[in-house]
């Protein structure tokens, strides 16, 4: 079966690029301008920043953001070792610092010390737990590494972190694929949206048909022609699917459909002569050959490299093509497609050579520097991308594949201005890229642009009124500028668009709570949690809607369903303590503000409110009393938490401390004082009883 030559999408794996800090120092002014070393840094002339920056640490040795941006010059320079000692400074200093936890594992993979990359990457995920990105560039370094298994539980754990990580979902359904795990990889690929193009779907379907598993090899191909229905490989392999299955009548629909978009596709006009013959119809067969008859079907070393090259034995489709190029040393073609078949081999340095190799051949052609840009990206050598990048708009400014990938490039390397530039070429050359406007809004929103955005996401819209995406954004810009009507419609619009928008839903939820649509605020979360289970925002606020409305055991299952998906998140245990307490389950509460406590020790509400059951059960007062005061150490002068202390000194018997504090918490609540003034009067009366 012909794969597709658009290497780019072929494997999507790529190091987190890295960011600098912006300082500031106390004290006296420093006598070295730190913006000059941060444009040194932004201009790659990285000898200058070095410089700026090691003048700048004799003054402010202990500036952790000067180490980190130091760290950057060195790692930008390639001198990883420095880099790494760097990063472990700007740690010490600040021992919380997650990106230079991040770069120092990068530093690490870099020289090759591959044990000390994951600890590195390991201790950033235990800094937080939440990021992504930790999980992703670990799944990166294991793919690298040729650990599959850990590469697809990494890339996992990205994406259920951050359930619309379309580029951990591409890299896992790369990973899939090549431990054939098809079924698998279509679909991640399907979450990952408008990131995949056709040549994925081509390249699955052949995949698909090498397994022997015809009606997925054939999904496959129409999945491709959705994207791209103009897409000769995939109705070309469609066509041979056809034929080798026996539907010939099918095969000669696609090979015909294929020729009127390219004539000259010999494989084509070849598959079509076998497919009438196989129908009886040797008239139009003989018609077709007359018409061609200068094509040259002969077995040439090319010709066999390519018909081994489709079918997939790429040995001998690389001994071809080199024998090929023995007898013609400068055959283009020959170079390109032996790049290719390296590649699909995983020999990316001897690709490389290839494309390179027909670049000198060649140097006003697009095709290789492409193939070599997007292998090079690939790879993780961004700037060597871009530069090939730009020598292909160099060459053809118009290059729409060029344009959206320089600006992606671009954007991940934090130069805007340049990305903007690059999608405003895209929607120039082609003004239905509804990607390119997307990623304009997305830079706008980097560059603080939110009106520049939001009319970007609008220009998305018209190209493409169902691109769910895009309606996301806008409601987030829409949410952010407090004007709640004009969000809730756009998150509607896109879950009408993508039914399975778990984000959009969630959003509703929590715009329809706070305008007190109750109802479609639960409906919204409920949606959100049948898309992903595992969503615990979306869990825990429906569990605090749900006690709200009094609605105590739905709450608690909710707020065990959070517990389960996040179990080392305070929040969730808080939210099941109140329901589990409100329901009359007070052991389970006890035990979920215990765990709170344990998780974030310095969370008032989990104090006060343990203290508060302790208080109601009339036992472990002296625990309860020890609670309320560590809640009110942690938010004094709170009158909830002296009504609590004061309650528990009533239960103990202490009734000057009862009344002393419950008199406090009257000096501090003025808007609801009615239930203290009835405290008091309850424990005086205990007093005088007592007396």
């Amino acid at each position: 079966m012909v794969r597709s030559r658009d290497r780019h999408w072929s494997a999507f794996v790529a190091l987190i690029g890295i960011g600098l800090l912006i300082c500031g120092c106390a004290g006296k002014p420093p006598k070295r301008d730190f913006g000059r070393a941060y444009e040194h840094t932004q201009k790659e002339e990285f000898g200058a920043a070095i410089e700026e920056y090691e003048a700048f640490l004799e003054e402010f040795p202990e500036d952790a953001r000067v180490h980190y941006n130091l760290g950057i010059a060195y790692y930008r320079q390639g001198q990883y070792d420095r880099a790494a000692s760097e990063n472990k400074e700007a740690l010490a200093l600040v021992p919380g610092l997650v990106p230079a936890q991040i770069n120092l594992g990068l530093c690490y993979r870099r020289l090759g010390k591959r044990p000390e990359a994951l600890e590195s990457l390991h201790i950033a995920i235990a800094m937080d737990s939440t990021n992504a990105r930790s999980y992703f560039n670990l799944g990166v370094i294991c793919w690298q590494e040729n650990l599959l298994d850990e590469a697809i539980g990494y890339y996992e754990r990205a994406v259920h972190f951050k359930p619309d990580y379309r580029q951990a979902y591409a890299n896992l359904g790369v990973v899939y694929q090549e431990k054939g795990a098809l079924d698998r990889a279509a679909e991640a690929f399907e979450r990952a949206g408008d990131l995949i193009p056709e040549s994925i779907f081509i390249n699955l379907a052949a995949a698909f048909y090498d397994q022997g598993a015809v009606e997925q090899a054939i999904w496959a191909c129409g999945k491709a022609l959705a994207i791209r229905p103009e897409s000769v490989e995939a109705r070309f392999n469609l066509g041979l699917i056809y034929s080798k299955t026996g539907r010939y009548r099918d095969a000669i629909g696609q090979y015909e459909r294929v020729l009127r978009i390219d004539p000259e596709f010999e494989q084509a006009l070849l598959g079509l002569a076998v497919a009438y013959t196989r129908v009886g119809e040797f008239e139009k067969c003989a018609a077709l050959l007359d018409a061609h008859e200068d094509m040259d079907f002969g077995l040439a070393h090319l010709d066999l490299a390519l018909s081994y090259h489709k079918s997939g034995s790429l040995d001998k489709a690389i001994r071809h093509y080199e024998l090929a190029l023995q007898e013609e040393p400068d055959q283009v073609d020959a170079h390109f497609l032996l790049g290719d078949a390296y590649l699909e081999s995983g020999e990316t340095e001897r690709a490389i050579r290839q494309y390179r190799k027909v670049i000198q051949l060649d140097p006003k052609g697009v095709e290789a520097r492409a193939a070599l840009a997007d292998l090079l990206e690939q790879k993780g050598r961004f700037r060597e991308a871009m530069r090939q990048w730009e020598a292909v708009l160099k060459r053809n400014p118009r290059h729409v594949q060029g344009l959206l990938r320089l600006g992606t490039l671009y954007f991940r390397e934090g130069l805007y201005d340049r990305a903007l530039a690059s999608y405003t070429g895209l929607v120039r050359a082609d003004p239905k890229s509804y990607l390119g406007y997307f990623n304009m809004g997305l830079t706008h929103e980097k560059r603080g642009r939110k009106d520049e955005a939001k009319q970007a996401y609008i220009r998305a819209l018209r190209v493409k009124p169902d691109f769910s995406k895009a309606h996301f954004r806008l409601g987030l810009i829409y949410q952010g500028e407090g004007n709640a009507d004009a969000a809730i419609h756009a998150f509607q619009k896109a879950v009408q668009a993508d039914s399975l928008y778990e984000q959009a839903y969630y959003r509703l939820g929590i715009l329809f709570a706070k305008a007190g649509q109750v109802s479609e605020a639960a409906a919204a979360y409920e949606k959100a949690t049948e898309i992903n289970p595992k969503h615990v925002g979306a869990q825990v606020r429906l569990s605090r809607l749900y006690y709200d409305e009094k609605r105590y055991e739905a709450a608690m299952d909710r707020a065990k369903a959070a517990v389960q998906a996040e179990p080392k998140h305070a929040r969730t245990y808080f939210a099941l303590g109140l329901s589990a307490r409100a329901s009359g389950h007070f052991e389970a509460a006890i035990e979920a503000y215990r765990r709170v406590i344990a998780l974030e020790p310095k969370f008032p509400g989990a104090y006060n409110n343990l203290a508060a059951i302790f208080a109601a059960q009339g036992e472990n007062l002296e625990e309860g009393i020890a609670l309320a005061r560590k809640a009110l150490e942690l938010k004094p002068d709170t009158a909830g938490y002296l009504a609590t202390l004061a309650e528990l000194y009533y239960r103990n018997g202490e009734f000057d401390q009862a009344i002393s504090t419950i008199q406090q918490a009257l000096a501090c609540e003025t808007e609801n004082p009615q239930k203290y003034w009835e405290a008091m009067q309850r424990f005086e009366q205990a007093k005088k009883e007592k007396e």
